[in-house]
């Protein structure tokens, strides 16, 4: 089985709509097609070594219902409202991801 990569801006996308979702760890990694939960626990804490992630988001999840959430409130949505949803979260990211870059390039850090 070869390892599928994944680029930091679908990661961000990923992890920020498990973070800022009323859905568990679980939906999440499945509505992405992703193998295992455990990709968005490794995520987290790369992103959030890396800096590209605000442990305070984290935290904010953790306080949640101890973070976890049983609930798909997704099923009553419209298959429009989910895509506009999913490319809201993805937007986030990016622009996020953007913010970042840019700082570091700000700081003098060397493209890779």
């Amino acid at each position: 089985m070869t390892k599928q990569p994944y680029d930091d801006e679908f990661k961000l996308e990923v992890v920020r709509t498990y973070l800022e979702g009323t859905q568990g760890v679980r939906i999440v990694a499945r509505s992405f097609g992703l193998p295992s939960k455990n990709y968005i626990h490794r995520w987290i804490a790369e992103l959030t070594k890396r800096g590209l992630l605000d442990p305070k988001a984290i935290e904010a999840k953790s306080k949640l219902n101890g973070g976890k959430q049983a609930v798909d409130s997704n099923h009553s949505k419209t298959p429009r409202e989910k895509q506009l949803e999913r490319e809201i979260l993805r937007l986030r990211a990016e622009n996020d991801f953007l913010k970042k870059l840019e700082e570091l390039e700000r700081r003098g850090y060397p493209n890779k």
